[in-house]
């Protein structure tokens, strides 16, 4: 999350899978400075699962047995999970310039 204002504050970030709240941060930036926000999802099932972060929606797909096992459904979530981070930086970024 990224403060471009000259005031600090707080966001509650929630992740979203599949229209389920899965987790949440509180999150608190000081004007003209930077926190990441991650979060770490597991799926061990097959399918296509949906995610949704402050509006931002994705996807990522566990595929079934395969030579990667379950290693690669990890970092296939992880990728899919840093492509959101990177979605909330820059909405984040404009709601808090918009305060500004």
């Amino acid at each position: 999350m990224v403060n471009t204002g000259d005031e600090g504050g707080n966001l509650n970030i929630v992740l979203k899978i599949n229209g389920l709240v899965e987790q949440s941060r509180m999150v608190s930036v000081g004007p003209h400075t930077s926190q990441p926000v991650k979060f770490t999802v597991t799926r061990a099932k097959p399918g296509t699962y949906d995610v949704d972060i402050l509006g931002n929606t994705g996807s990522f797909t566990i595929l079934g047995d395969s030579s990667t096992g379950a290693a690669g459904q990890k970092t296939g979530a992880m990728i899919a999970l840093a492509l959101m981070g990177i979605l909330i930086v820059a909405t984040v970024v404009v709601l808090l310039a918009r305060r500004s």
